[in-house]
Formats: structure tokens, C-alpha cells, sequence
């Protein structure tokens, strides 16, 4: 499998959105399985998913706006915003269809992607996605503290005196002392940047990830989801390990050709980081039962 990074591509609002691609030569002919990552991440962190899927489909895995080496606008950070960058990222792609695999934001991400460029889209895998019908939402809000969220994220160390020594500090804590090392290192290599005076900081800075919590109640990729017309498969964590499930149980029934599964084990939100291997799977199970499937 080789890893390729990409040249960046422009949206029409100006935003240049980084990317890489793992593939293998047999697979290059297949539907691009297209990676959307959750706040405050990279696009690192498929690699384990990518590669264990390198021989049936390329992977392409973005930076969403704000994070990797991705343009960083100033806020706000609307939800919408990061559908819009990456259905002009796949209109830009080759012709045909891209199944699109997201986690948390990068589900909502996928789901109004899909909604909006429908004929692009051969299926949609939500990974523990960002997605709760508004009563819901608002309750799970209000249980985990949204203003502490917030509170938390801004006032968490960003920078240091070189990476050794983030990658220290990181791996030690959670959600990341639960990640595989693989999905941690991949992380590393995109989610870090050094500064002009030899520093180290997150390439996503604080006050975007900020940005991006408070903007989730506006989020519209709920009332998308009656809309999607291809296939819908959902990854939700039964465990509540670094942090509980984000997912409704009811996204697939929303939608009209729509599967749920439960991923068993201890695992919570950051299910793909913790079992990437369960993940692929997953995503290679969906494959095989699309129409046109080798």
C-alpha cells in the first residue's frame, strides 16, 4: 500500500482543503472511499482503516477546514460549511460515485454532503456520527455540560517546546491513552505542526474547536436524512470508554435504506480510534453488498 499525499484542493469559497490517498494497484479502479474525520483531528487517522481497505477501494482521507493542513478561516465554523467544502472537494473529483465514511462531525458532515451532490454518492458509512433529533440533542447537551465543553477545550495546552514532547503529553491522557498506536501515530504525523520559533502546537488551535461545539445545536444534517437515497450504515459504540455515544438509535430508521449496527466493548465515541480493524471490517461488509460490488 503506498500513501499519497495530494495536491490541495480549492472550494469555491477560497478554502484549500488538504488530503492523501492509500490505495493499492488493484484497487485504483473501485468507487474512492472518501474519510471525514471528527473535531479536533486530522486525516491521520483513518490510516488504519484506509490500509486494512487499501485492496478493495482507494481511500482518500481529508482535512476539514480548520484542521491538518487545511485552511483556517476565522469563525464561525458552521456545520454547513464543511458540507459545502467537501461536495465541492468530490465535484472536483474523477467522474463517477465516492462512498463517503465519517465519524462524529465528519457523519453530519457526510449525511448533507449526500443531500446535496446525491448523484456523486454511492453510500454513506457513519461512524459514530455527530447526529440526535433536536430533542435529543438538546438533552445530551444538557448531560454532558456544554459550557464546561467549551471551557475545557480553550483552556487546554496547545503548544509545546518540541513534539517529543507533545506526543508525551497527548499519549498520556485521555481519549488518546485508549487509541491503537497506529491510529495515534497517524495522528501525530497530521494533527501537529511546528511553529516559525521551533515550537510545536495543534494544527487545529483551540478556539476553532471551540468554534465548531457551538455551532453543533445549528447543525442541519438531522433534517437531512429523509433525503439520502443511497444506502445508510451506522457504527454506534456501546461502551462509553473516552466518551459516550453521540449516535442516535434512529438514524437508520430515518432514512430509507438504512442499517444500524452496535460495536460490543467498552468503546465510546472514538470507537474507530480505539478498534480500527472492527471499523474496516465494517466498512468492508457494506462494500460487498453494493450493486456493482468485485
Amino acid at each position: 500500500m503506498t500513501i499519497e499525499q495530494l495536491a490541495p484542493v480549492r472550494t469555491p469559497s477560497g478554502v484549500r482543503l488538504a488530503s492523501e490517498m492509500s490505495s493499492t494497484a488493484g484497487s485504483r479502479g473501485a468507487n474512492p472511499l472518501v474519510f471525514l474525520h471528527a473535531t479536533g483531528f486530522s486525516r491521520g487517522v483513518w490510516r488504519p482503516v484506509a490500509r486494512r481497505l487499501a485492496d478493495v477501494a482507494p481511500g482518500i482521507a481529508l482535512d476539514l477546514r480548520g484542521h491538518g493542513d487545511s485552511s483556517k478561516p476565522r469563525p464561525p465554523y458552521r456545520w454547513s460549511l464543511f458540507a459545502e467544502d467537501v461536495a465541492a472537494y468530490v465535484e472536483q473529483m474523477p467522474a463517477g460515485q465516492v462512498v463517503l465514511c465519517g465519524h462524529s462531525v465528519g457523519g453530519a458532515t457526510a449525511v448533507q454532503v449526500a443531500a446535496q451532490v446525491p448523484e456523486r454518492i454511492a453510500a454513506l458509512v457513519l461512524v459514530e456520527p455527530a447526529l440526535m433529533p433536536p430533542d435529543e440533542r438538546a438533552q445530551s447537551a444538557a448531560g454532558t455540560g456544554q459550557s464546561g465543553l467549551l471551557a475545557a477545550t480553550l483552556r487546554r495546552q496547545h503548544s509545546w517546546p518540541h513534539q517529543a514532547l507533545a506526543e508525551q503529553h497527548l499519549a498520556a491522557r485521555s481519549p488518546y491513552r485508549y487509541w491503537d498506536r497506529e491510529v495515534l501515530a497517524g495522528y501525530f504525523a497530521t494533527a501537529l505542526t511546528r511553529t516559525e520559533d521551533g515550537r510545536c502546537t495543534l494544527s487545529c488551535p483551540p478556539e476553532i474547536e471551540a468554534a465548531i461545539y457551538t455551532e453543533a445545536p445549528a447543525s442541519p444534517a438531522w433534517s437531512r436524512l429523509p433525503e439520502i437515497s443511497c444506502p445508510v450504515r451506522v457504527l454506534r459504540a456501546a461502551g462509553s470508554q473516552g466518551m459516550p455515544s453521540t449516535a442516535s438509535p434512529l438514524i437508520a430508521q430515518v432514512t430509507r435504506d438504512g442499517v444500524d449496527r452496535l460495536a460490543g466493548g467498552p468503546s465510546g465515541h472514538f470507537v474507530p480510534m480505539e478498534q480500527p480493524g472492527l471499523v474496516a471490517a465494517f466498512v468492508r461488509e457494506m462494500l460487498t453488498g453494493l450493486p456493482g460490488a468485485r
